[in-house]
């Protein structure tokens, strides 16, 4: 038996492309948050300081898929700079990632509360 496999797509819902869940939505705050330097300067973060000002802790591998994640959703952008010595990865927030944070777009409500909403709506 034989079986014939095709390439689809990537499904993209329209109303779903500013949703984030907890952790994306943790992510560009903190991405946003620091594109300033002390002085008031903008300025992009690179893998290290954003893996340290992240409020949970996570690997640099689970990091960079997170980052391919936002990317691919064009809410964020990356470029090279030479920091610290070495060539490093800037994260920078884009116009549509900011838009996503500044309309108080939440996370995504947890299963427990949906549920709740549920109840209610039927109750």
């Amino acid at each position: 038996m034989s079986h014939s496999y095709r390439r689809v797509a990537p499904h993209r819902r329209p109303a779903d492309t500013h949703r984030l869940t907890e952790k994306q939505y943790q992510i560009m705050s903190t991405i946003v948050d620091g594109t300033h330097d002390a002085a008031g300067n903008p300025c992009a973060l690179d893998m290290e300081q954003l893996l340290d000002r992240l409020p949970y802790r996570t690997t640099r591998e689970s990091m960079q898929f997170s980052l391919r994640k936002l990317e691919g959703r064009g809410l964020i952008t990356r470029d090279y700079e030479k920091r610290r010595g070495r060539c490093r990865a800037l994260v920078y927030p884009t116009k549509l990632g900011l838009t996503a944070l500044t309309n108080q777009f939440s996370p995504r409500p947890s299963t427990a509360v949906a549920e709740i909403k549920l109840e209610l709506d039927l109750g």
